[in-house]
């Protein structure tokens, strides 16, 4: 197969090109290595201390504010007491800001400066974290529940400043959110325990949701930095590099056919770092140094591979089911696009990138099937070979969750979702890729060669 000798050719000088560089280059990729910790490090502060003004401004004008109406409304000294510890600690804060500003080793000494940070994050979060402890207004629904909603709101608040350090997220969150709920659960009152209970599934909700983020963020902040480095050691060995990208660099549609250039951005930890090397390999292009090229192909079939089934994911059990006739769970409405191409079209696509150089130089290109299939017309397609009707039950997607596993699930909702259908218009135009196969047809060949070789249980022989 065509795809087969192209990788088998790629593989020989890879391994040619990586012995090479384990006989003189080890100690080189390590440094380099280290090198890109520091960067992602000093990247990591300028996020931190870049919006530490605003954020610092915000929290001393609301501390002012919240302190000045419940010394007003209660008169307690200890409303003082907790005024004078916030503003010691936003004082604090702010000092490292401006020595972090002043200072002229501050890109030099990243891990000080982050430890630097993270200590007065956390002194802020104490501070704001006591207010309940100290003047939390029992038996006062309306003052509880302003003092409630001001102190949810700072946590989530400053969140954006800091997604990008995970320790960061923990110093900040945890002791400004945690005692509230247990301040709240102190009262005994049944609505104070039910705020108490609101309270802390909405720490939860904060903490998961934030980490998640913080994971997507790292992972494309390293990964840019990783590739700029690789790209700095080819610059001078490589007359042209060529990125296998993906089609979940784009995010989820909202006009179809999708092109290079009006896709929405992506979503997930994987899609997001695709465009980043993506958008990082043009940029490098277009300013005059090494020439790449990115093609970005969709969902790989062909002898070989289990394809993307009619319910976005690799499950076996769909094509029994197809071929026995039998009832299949389709969350959402059915219509929803996803995009396959042939192993051997994407193999064109590379060596049309190669021959057409030119063209090629600091481009990106989808390359996928000619036409792409919703899952409903997917399941029927499929189910015809076996000389069946596709029996499609529709379900929602917690109602999906229950029945699959969790891999299942997360692949399904990621391919459907994004609901995409791609034009190769700029492909076919700039480097004449014309693919061979419908989705269809590489879908069909795929199946041929798992259930010919064994790999896919079936209660009805194909047809076609």
């Amino acid at each position: 197969m065509k795809m087969t000798r192209w990788l088998a050719r790629s593989s020989a000088a890879t391994a040619t090109a990586t012995a090479t560089a384990a006989n003189g280059e080890a100690d080189d990729a390590g440094l380099a290595d280290r090198e890109i910790d520091l960067r992602v490090m000093g990247a990591e502060i300028e996020s931190l201390y870049g919006g530490g003004y605003p954020t610092a401004a915000g929290g001393f004008i609301t501390g002012v504010l919240l302190w000045t109406f419940f010394y007003h409304h209660s008169h307690d000294p200890a409303v003082l007491v907790w005024a004078a510890v916030l503003h010691l600690a936003q004082l604090a804060r702010l000092a490292v800001l401006i020595a972090f500003q002043r200072s002229g080793d501050a890109r030099t000494r990243p891990a000080l400066w982050l430890r630097r940070y993270r200590l007065a994050l956390f002194a802020s979060g104490v501070a704001w974290g006591i207010a309940p402890l100290l003047f939390l207004p029992h038996g006062d629904l309306a003052a509880t529940l302003m003092l409630m909603l001001v102190l949810l709101g700072m946590a989530v608040g400053g969140i954006a400043a800091i997604a990008t350090d995970r320790a960061s997220v923990w110093l900040w969150l945890v002791p400004l959110a945690l005692p509230l709920p247990f301040a709240l659960a102190s009262d005994g009152e049944p609505i104070f325990l039910v705020l108490a209970g609101l309270a802390a599934v909405f720490l939860a909700l904060s903490l998961r949701s934030t980490l998640a983020q913080n994971k997507v963020l790292s992972t494309a902040l390293r990964a840019r930095f990783e590739n700029a480095a690789l790209v700095e050691r080819l610059r001078d060995n490589t007359g042209h590099l060529l990125y296998c990208g993906s089609i979940w660099r784009h995010g989820p549609s909202w006009k179809l056919p999708i092109t290079e250039d009006d896709a929405t951005p992506p979503v997930g930890e994987y899609g997001i770092a695709k465009a980043a090397t993506a958008g990082m390999l043009k940029e490098e292009t277009a300013a005059g140094g090494l020439v790449t090229t990115s093609l970005h192909p969709g969902h790989i079939s062909g002898p070989g591979w289990h394809p993307i089934g009619p319910l976005g994911n690799t499950e076996p059990t769909v094509w029994r089911k197809l071929s026995a006739g039998e009832s299949i769970a389709v969350p959402g409405i059915g219509a929803e696009f996803m995009h396959h191409v042939h192993a051997d079209d994407v193999a064109q696509a590379f060596e049309l990138a190669l021959t057409h150089r030119d063209a090629a130089a600091g481009q990106d290109f989808t390359v996928v099937a000619p036409s792409a299939l919703n899952v409903r017309g997917y399941a029927q397609i499929a189910a015809s070979w076996f000389g069946q009707t596709a029996n499609l039950q529709t379900v929602t997607w917690e109602e999906f969750r229950r029945t699959t596993s969790a891999d299942a699930y997360e692949s399904s909702w990621g391919h459907l979702y994004r609901d995409h259908y791609f034009s190769i218009d700029k492909a076919r135009d700039l480097l004449g890729y014309t693919p061979r196969y419908e989705p269809e047809d590489v879908i069909l060949e795929s199946v041929r060669w798992l259930v010919d070789n064994g790999q896919l249980d079936i209660a009805r022989p194909l047809k076609v």
